[in-house]
């Protein structure tokens, strides 16, 4: 892989040395973009950044996607209108799906993702200097700092009965989203915060839909059998690998 990386890394690198104007809206672009000025990094560390972001992230679609699917399956009643608003803005089948402009199906996902996020902590940053908050709290240069970001999304005083599975919390009256799971917030910090918040996250969430959009027009989906169902390891909690889930077509 490597291989085919090298050269184009080279040749945005030298555009940047250039002063080119060009725009590349693309992962390695962001990562040459924000690599440390003082000490720039070399073509073949941007090479081994990206590899080690594709490789970290490989499992949060899935994971995503079962949670997602988990949830379709313990809260039915959320079925139905997901289904109606898909059949306004898809085929049938949930092909050609205006993913824009399906509120409900982005609320309900991020609804899902803030019960149940991968990880439980997030923002992850080295300090490089000391630093003291105004509550006194003190860092030392070279500690590593981060958001409780599970506890964040569980406190109430960022989100009513926080404990309570509303897969239309983000969603008002009018059907309009009023934060869409893409977004960067302070109070659901899924996707890291500033410039260095998760660059794929469009990425991750257009697939999502389509899963999920895919998976609610053409089947219905029961728990398995009742066993553990997830495992922490360190500050994750991912699904277990022998998670059941019933697959049966939609009746025409």
């Amino acid at each position: 892989m490597s291989n085919y990386l090298l050269p184009l890394v080279q040749d945005r690198m030298a555009e940047q040395h250039a002063g080119s104007q060009a725009k590349h809206l693309d992962c390695i672009q962001w990562i040459i973009d924000t690599n440390p000025r003082k000490n720039p990094w070399s073509a073949e560390k941007i090479i081994q950044v990206v590899l080690g972001l594709w490789f970290a992230s490989v499992h949060q679609l899935a994971i995503s996607v079962v949670y997602a699917l988990e949830d379709l399956s313990t809260h039915p009643a959320y079925v139905g209108p997901l289904r109606q608003e898909i059949l306004q803005h898809a085929e049938p089948d949930g092909s050609n799906a205006d993913l824009e402009n399906m509120p409900l199906i982005d609320s309900f996902l991020k609804e899902s993702a803030r019960l149940r996020p991968s990880d439980s902590i997030s923002v992850r940053r080295k300090a490089l200097q000391q630093y003291t908050f105004s509550d006194g709290t003190h860092i030392a240069a070279g500690d590593v700092v981060c958001a409780p970001m599970r506890a964040m999304m569980l406190d109430e005083s960022n989100s009513s009965d926080s404990r309570t599975f509303d897969g239309f919390r983000f969603v008002d009256a009018g059907s309009k989203s009023q934060s869409k799971l893409v977004d960067g917030e302070t109070k659901l910090l899924l996707w890291g915060l500033g410039k260095r918040a998760c660059p794929g996250r469009y990425y991750a969430v257009h697939a999502l839909k389509l899963c999920v959009i895919h998976t609610l027009m053409n089947y219905e989906v029961e728990m398995g059998s009742e066993r553990q169902r997830t495992l922490n390891w360190r500050s994750s909690t991912v699904p277990c690998s022998d998670t059941n889930l019933l697959f049966r077509p939609v009746p025409q």
